[in-house]
């Protein structure tokens, strides 16, 4: 398993498609419209933004992502956001989430970010927004 990092200026390509394929097929909450309508809605809006992409890969498998964007947030001012993560079925219960958070407090750090904020699926169409201050 290695991780990939890119650095993407808006409207840059993408590594997300793949991931953003995989939740409009498995989330219920995206199957209010078509699945390549929602797929292209979530890729519309990783575009829009400068970010930092981690890929997972297993071989040449995607295995989870996260789409990370510094901001200005309204509720703990600057900090980096997780815009998107997706850890695809096979790779779960594998702490490769964990990691992803991990590696986007250590950016945040070195950004000189003072926060993170994620949000994180806790049943059907029911999220959880998050918000760390990071020390040190």
């Amino acid at each position: 398993m290695n991780i990939c990092t890119y650095v993407r200026d808006a409207a840059e390509p993408t590594e997300m498609r793949p991931f953003a394929e995989a939740v409009t097929q498995e989330l219920p909450e995206y199957s209010w419209t078509s699945p390549e309508v929602s797929c292209e809605r979530i890729l519309k809006s990783v575009l829009a933004n400068e970010r930092v992409e981690l890929v997972y890969k297993d071989n040449d498998l995607p295995a989870a992502c996260a789409v990370l964007v510094a901001e200005d947030d309204d509720h703990v001012g600057p900090c980096l956001t997780v815009q998107w993560m997706y850890v695809m079925p096979p790779y779960r219960s594998t702490g490769l989430a964990a990691q992803l958070i991990e590696q986007a407090e250590q950016l945040a750090r070195s950004m000189g970010l003072p926060a993170i904020a994620y949000t994180r699926r806790i049943g059907d169409v029911r999220y959880e927004n998050t918000y760390r201050r990071l020390h040190g």
